[in-house]
């Protein structure tokens, strides 16, 4: 229903089932890691009908072999693999589908999954309902008129005869109990109930269920885990005649749902006054840029600069030093980063942070596609700016990099006793959580309690489109609506890491297209974050952001946990930011008051 209230239309349905043997068996339940089978054999076909749409199904033939929480898809054996096979069906048939319908909520197993299968097959993940508050969703479910009615039980505080054939809407006060008493999720992300939809606006028409049986599939002290097996189940027509579409009000109701108060009017109007003048005053500086690259000599290129602490290596300036394409600029570039990392025992799964300066936002296609083949599933974070060289210089790109190695020597032989635990998020969903990657970098690498956050510009995550303010048409107010978004979009990422926005931000970097903008950005930081003064940030003014976007943001954050510090001293912050410098290349910076020129 969200996807479709977001302008998309379901095209077909496809199905993975258990494979039974003997018809009247009670067994419908597969051990499964992804996929609900209870009810699938007798009720997705009816769900079709009910749909009018072309239904796809294939039985589940593999099992979970591959269970890490990063999936490669090497093993054909793998049920994942199974959900493959059946969408190539589905494109073979219907050769212009373009998106997959995803209802994770909370499972990254299973988002990350469909995730790769979707980027295998070149297909859009279309996630709306991913972070979402469960007890708000479930609400809104029965609001806009979802029947559903549970056909599993696996919790304690679950009867089985007493809830399964239940609604979601008669449930609702029972879960929401048992979340209160025990943490059950009310939606069942957990495992601890699965439901069979029997009617929603999209039906044509309804089914209900005539004779049932209830099987005890494990009867453990704590929880009996048991399911409904369906004998006979009728097909009716809708007393509003089904017309299959949704009300004017039910897609209100869900658009209502997912947005978030993105943009506050009066904030913006504010805002603008209060930054008119410094606006006015900015719009005549000079952009006299000086760029030096110094470092030790690689072959072929212009040698970056390399600086190596504790456990930290920093590369800066990594580009080609002749003219030539810019896709044999990108791969010259990365494989200079690829001799440096080795040279000090480090390689790509090691990065953690990217900065891609372009010299044309034109390249940005084909920049993307040399630089994501360097990388697997979990790409470091990145930030892409454009950048102006110095008339005489030819480059058209310049990539630097921040590395981190358990254990890594500056020097052979000597290792740090730091041990540090690595997590990366890489979400590709269209949902309406966060923006999804416009290109191969994850959204957050964690280092222990150091989140870093890639570069994020103003797009509404379920249309990943900039925001428009008619009442607002001024530029500023442009800026200043994008930096809304940013920070609602920052402070979902930062969320899901266990940071608070703006409470847990430790460094900042605002990328701004225009020098006239550059004070209106700080004064819109210091507006919306508590004691700004006090965090070390970076404004800079380059010509062209992703999107043509007016703002872009770059974050890291401190986690407020016990796990130990990366480092120990009291210098930290200033280590970082020197390291996050490599960001200013051929950039205008505005710091507190002063106008400084950036020298890489």
């Amino acid at each position: 229903m969200h996807c479709v209230a977001n302008g998309h239309r379901i095209v077909a349905l496809a199905n993975l089932y258990s494979q039974i043997s003997d018809e009247n068996s009670d067994c419908e339940e597969v051990d499964s890691f992804m996929y609900q089978t209870v009810g699938s054999n007798k009720v997705v076909p009816l769900i079709a009908e009910c749909l009018d749409l072309p239904l796809f199904r294939r039985p589940i033939r593999g099992s979970s072999v591959e269970t890490s929480m990063n999936y490669s898809g090497i093993h054909s054996g793998d049920e994942v693999e199974d959900l493959l096979e059946l969408l190539l069906e589905v494109k073979k048939n219907i050769p212009d589908v373009q998106a997959v319908s995803v209802g994770a909520i909370l499972s990254n197993y299973q988002r990350i999954r469909v995730e790769n299968i979707c980027t295998r097959l070149n297909l859009t993940p279309l996630s709306f309902l991913w972070q979402s508050d469960q007890s708000a969703l479930l609400q809104s479910m029965i609001d806009t008129g979802v029947h559903a009615v549970l056909v599993k039980v696996a919790a304690l505080g679950l009867d089985p005869f007493k809830h399964l054939g239940k609604s979601i809407a008669q449930m609702q006060p029972i879960l929401e109990q048992l979340n209160d008493k025990f943490g059950c999720h009310v939606c069942g992300e957990g495992g601890e109930y699965e439901t069979v939809t029997l009617d929603c606006p999209l039906f044509k028409k309804k089914f209900v269920i005539i004779d049932q049986s209830t099987v005890i599939h494990s009867n453990d002290a704590g929880a009996i885990v048991a399911y409904l097996k369906f004998k006979t189940l009728k097909i009716e027509e809708k007393a509003d005649n089904g017309t299959g579409e949704l009300t004017d009000e039910i897609r209100e109701r869900l658009i209502a749902f997912g947005s978030k108060n993105y943009i506050g009017v009066d904030d913006v109007k504010y805002l603008v006054s209060e930054s008119a003048d410094d606006t006015k005053a900015l719009r005549e500086i000079r952009r006299d840029i000086t760029v030096n690259f110094s470092g030790h000599e690689l072959k072929g290129f212009i040698s970056p600069s390399v600086s190596f602490s504790k456990g930290y290596l920093a590369i800066g300036g990594a580009r080609s030093r002749n003219s030539m394409p810019v896709d044999k600029e990108t791969r010259d570039a990365m494989d200079a980063i690829a001799e440096i990392l080795q040279r000090h025992d480090m390689a790509w799964p090691d990065v953690i942070m990217m900065h891609l300066l372009v010299a044309s936002m034109d390249d940005f296609s084909a920049v993307n596609a040399v630089y994501g083949s360097y990388f697997g599933s979990n790409p470091p974070t990145r930030v892409t700016v454009e950048v102006e060289y110095h008339r005489s210089d030819s480059a058209s790109i310049q990539i630097d990099c921040l590395a981190f190695k358990n254990g890594g020597t500056s020097r052979p032989g000597i290792e740090s006793s730091v041990t540090v635990k690595k997590s990366v998020m890489h979400v590709q969903g269209i949902s309406y959580w966060a923006p999804s990657n416009i290109g191969p970098y994850s959204q957050t690498v964690k280092l222990n309690d150091h989140l870093f956050v890639a570069g994020q510009i103003g797009l509404i995550p379920n249309t990943m489109t900039l925001p428009q303010l008619a009442s607002s048409p001024t530029d500023l107010g442009q800026l200043f609506a994008e930096c809304l978004v940013c920070f609602n979009n920052i402070e979902a990422i930062a969320c899901v890491q266990g940071c608070e926005f703006p409470n847990d931000l430790g460094v900042l970097v605002c990328f701004v297209r225009s020098a006239a903008y550059l004070k209106a950005a700080q004064n819109f930081c210091s507006a919306k974050i508590l004691k700004f003064e006090s965090i070390p940030s970076l404004f800079l003014a380059v010509p062209k952001l992703p999107r043509a976007c007016a703002v872009e943001f770059q974050t890291m954050f401190q986690s407020p946990n016990d796990l130990p510090d990366l480092n120990d001293d009291d210098d930290e912050d200033s280590e970082t930011i020197q390291k996050m410098k490599y960001l200013s290349s051929s950039a205008r910076v505005f710091n507190g008051n002063k106008k400084i020129d950036c020298k890489a």
